[in-house]
């Protein structure tokens, strides 16, 4: 029985296999016409992506399908595939329209065009986010930090109409600055959002009109606990900002409650419950004073 079972599995993968391949063949013209594009591959039950690119779609993407490619292909890709099944992936194509190009123009356009969606899906599955390269080959780690720097967006915090601090990522930010990432998202999806009363965070750069007044990350961070440091008061129905600080010297500031709790990974009724408490809350292994106004 459980022979019959493994055996309809296999059938039934191979007849979806070339179900898809037959599509492709329809869509993208089989080997006598090279067809060049981009390739997301998007698996259906993490959404994870992986995004890809070539001057023959056809070949490229049958190479998915070969059994030595899904049992022992490497990249973070293949083993998700391997993990999940192909079939709970969802391909989308985006072909270039390559008429009277030469080939060094379209391997060239297809590669920006690639390197477009590694920007704007930041897929997780793309060990290695620049377009062309070989996710199997070994960088140094100076090559990774200049990779990771080139993809990253700079962020930036104003203070009314004046910029006072400039980061080269939202992770570098909250390093810098002891923000968490929920409340830097929260300001990047809200630009009328007011972080900490006053702060407004961008990746929008500034403009003629903006003055510009940096500060160090030693003044930005003195401000933000000083705008936060008034007393907690129960049933009070405005966000509270909140202060985090660890017996270890870690200090996190939060928008609110919630941020905190989402940043934590923990129930809201521990970080409120344990507000201006003179004892600290064990929260992921470690010790937290938790302030609040």
């Amino acid at each position: 029985m459980d022979k019959t079972k493994n055996k309809d599995q296999v059938i039934s993968s191979n007849a979806y296999n070339a179900k898809v391949r037959s599509k492709l063949n329809v869509y993208i013209g089989g080997t006598n016409k090279s067809i060049a594009g981009v390739y997301i591959w998007t698996n259906l039950k993490t959404g994870e992506q992986n995004v890809g690119s070539s001057i023959n779609l056809y070949t490229r993407l049958r190479s998915y399908f070969k059994p030595s490619i899904v049992n022992e292909g490497n990249r973070l890709i293949n083993q998700s595939m391997k993990k999940f099944g192909i079939e709970n992936f969802k391909l989308d194509l985006y072909i270039i329209n390559t008429t009277g190009m030469v080939n060094s123009k379209i391997r060239a356009l297809t590669l920006c065009l690639e390197q477009y969606y590694i920007f704007f899906l930041n897929p997780s599955l793309n060990s290695v986010k620049v377009a062309g390269s070989n996710p199997i080959v070994e960088h140094t780690k100076e090559h990774i930090a200049s990779i990771k720097k080139a993809n990253s967006k700079p962020i930036y915090v104003y203070k009314d109409n004046t910029l006072i601090y400039q980061a080269d990522s939202a992770n570098i930010l909250k390093k810098e600055i002891n923000i968490s990432q929920s409340t830097i998202t929260k300001c990047i999806k809200n630009p009328s959002f007011k972080c900490f009363k006053f702060l407004t965070i961008s990746h929008v750069g500034p403009n003629s009109d903006v003055i510009i007044k940096k500060w160090s990350a030693e003044i930005l961070n003195n401000f933000i606990l000083e705008n936060s440091q008034t007393v907690y008061q129960p049933g009070m129905n405005k966000k509270k900002h909140i202060i985090m600080t660890s017996v270890n010297g870690e200090v996190f500031s939060f928008s609110s409650i919630k941020d905190a709790k989402l940043h934590f990974k923990v129930r809201q009724s521990t970080i409120s419950s344990n507000i201006n408490k003179d004892e600290p809350v064990l929260i992921k292994g470690n010790y937290w004073f938790i302030k609040s106004e």
